[in-house]
């Protein structure tokens, strides 16, 4: 797919953030139907809203990539910075994701989600689409992208930043 170091990097994330869709879909999909809008403890959001949320994270991701209006960024640029250079190195790093932290309002899921099937089907499409935007567009692997605390930054550390999104949603899931 691509060829040079920053090229294999963004692949090698694009992999990474693959996989941990693959086992969010799988562990999503072996919920009961039953449970699918039954939060996942007090306060929190059930399966089926974890699953749009995550499907209008990806969908935003893809809608920037195709040339719409990146995600609004919510912090001034001062709270960017420092974010980047104190959080998202450590995060990719390590490999954590911070608990806790609110969504942005244009990826929070509606209070009625949609059936398990729809759901799930609209989160492996937004995925297939960002892979097949690559796979077509080889001269964006340099791109950076848009994320709501960090800001504009290179697109490997946005799917590394969205792989932990994604395992961290899948724990909620299995416990």
């Amino acid at each position: 797919m691509f060829t040079g170091h920053y090229e294999s990097r963004l692949a090698a994330a694009l992999d990474e953030h693959r996989r941990a869709i693959d086992q969010f879909l799988a562990s999503a999909g072996a919920i009961a139907e039953a449970d699918w809008k039954r939060p996942v403890a007090q306060g929190k959001w059930s399966p089926g809203q974890i699953a749009e949320h995550l499907s209008l994270s990806l969908e935003a991701v893809l809608r920037e990539l195709s040339g719409g209006p990146p995600m609004r960024i919510v912090l001034p640029w001062w709270k960017r910075w420092l974010a980047r250079r104190r959080y998202l190195r450590r995060m990719l790093r390590e490999g954590s994701f911070p608990s806790g932290v609110k969504a942005p309002r244009e990826i929070r899921p509606a209070a009625s989600p949609a059936p398990r099937g729809e759901a799930l089907e609209r989160l492996r499409l937004a995925a297939a689409g960002i892979e097949s935007f690559y796979a077509a567009h080889e001269k964006a692997v340099s791109r950076r992208l848009c994320h709501p605390y960090f800001g504009a930054i290179p697109a490997r550390d946005l799917f590394g930043v969205l792989t932990l999104h994604a395992v961290h949603h899948r724990r909620q899931l299995v416990g």
